[in-house]
């Protein structure tokens, strides 16, 4: 089927349409990269600890490197950013353990999980998701923190860190 001029209230969406040339405005989400904890990580008491993502799930620009992602060159705009962290420690009632990003090396926003039992272990799951606006070269970097009085377990099978520029907006 041939078509000159689209009408919304004219297409029967059952009928298959070959389009040819460009559509334009709709955007790729690029760039955008997922990336994970190589391995378990310590995290100590009461001090922030930038998280060792260094395993890559895919990196469209090639813009994630040293635990950090990069706006590339030209790149600049709104982005969704998220982070899941998976924690375990033996923690008391009002213990939290936080996970916070940093842009270009100031913090930004925050996710916190709470333990609310008494001398537990517990996996404690932080989970996160922004939208930010971000200028070419800017860097983000995934932080963690914890006050249990210990060390904590970041367990690198449920942690991860994520990017992707939004299209059109």
């Amino acid at each position: 089927m041939a078509l000159t001029k689209i009408q919304a209230e004219s297409m029967n969406l059952a009928d298959t349409y070959a389009f040819t040339g460009t559509i334009s405005g709709a955007g790729d989400n690029t760039p955008s990269f997922y990336g994970i904890l190589a391995s378990d990580q310590t995290l100590n008491n009461a001090a922030w600890t930038k998280l060792l993502i260094a395993t890559e799930g895919w990196d469209t620009d090639s813009a994630f490197s040293s635990n950090k992602f990069t706006v590339p060159s030209g790149k600049g705009g709104k982005y969704v950013i998220g982070f899941s962290i998976a924690t375990n420690a033996t923690m008391d009632y009002g213990e939290r353990h936080i996970g916070k990003l940093y842009i270009n090396g100031s913090a930004t926003t925050i996710s916190v999980a709470n333990d609310w039992s008494s001398n537990t272990n517990q996996d404690l799951f932080i989970n996160h998701t922004t939208l930010l606006n971000l200028s070419e070269d800017d860097y983000i970097e995934l932080y963690a923190f914890q006050n249990d009085g210990g060390t904590a377990n970041i367990m690198a099978v449920h942690t991860s860190f994520w990017a992707f520029k939004l299209g059109a907006v």
